[in-house]
Parts: C-alpha cells; structure tokens; sequence
C-alpha cells in the first residue's frame, strides 16, 4: 500500500471514529451486549461466550480504526519530513 493510500485511509478511519452516529451503534451494541451477558445464568456458559465475544468484536473494530488512523497520522508525517528534507537540500 502506498503513502497516499495510507493517508487517505487514515482520514476515512479518523472520520468514522468521529461520526456520531456510528459511535451511538458503537456504544449501544456493547451497552445491549453487556447487558446480555450479565443477564445470563450459570448455566448459560455457551451463550454468555457468544456475548463476551460479540462485545470484545466492538471493541477490537474501535482498535482497528485508531490503528489505521494512527497510521495515516505517521504517513503524513513522513511524508511531510520527506518533502522538508527535499526542499532544504534543494535549496
């Protein structure tokens, strides 16, 4: 993957962990599914592992976002060092 693609991919990660909307699905979804899994009895083993599962997803798709978004973050700091440097040796 190139710089650019990098850049633009870290903007669109940093928008949708922005957007409050998605946020809203975020949170719900984890509130629904903690609620879910704390409803479960002893005997649920199976279904309170679905739960926990499906709540540590929600959480690992954030990660995944502030880890792309980070890395647009470092892409363009790249390549703004690369453009500084070549301009100062051009000068």
């Amino acid at each position: 993957m190139s710089t650019d693609d990098d850049i633009r991919r870290g903007k669109r990660a940093e928008l949708l962990l922005a957007d409050p909307l998605l946020n809203e699905c975020f949170d719900r979804l984890q509130a629904e599914t903690l609620s879910a899994w704390q409803g479960t009895t002893m005997d649920q083993t199976e279904a309170r592992e679905k739960y926990w599962l499906a709540y540590n997803v929600i959480a690992n798709v954030k990660e995944q976002l502030t880890i792309i978004a980070n890395g647009g973050k470092v892409a363009q700091r790249d390549l703004d060092d690369a453009r500084s440097t070549a301009e100062a040796e051009g000068k």
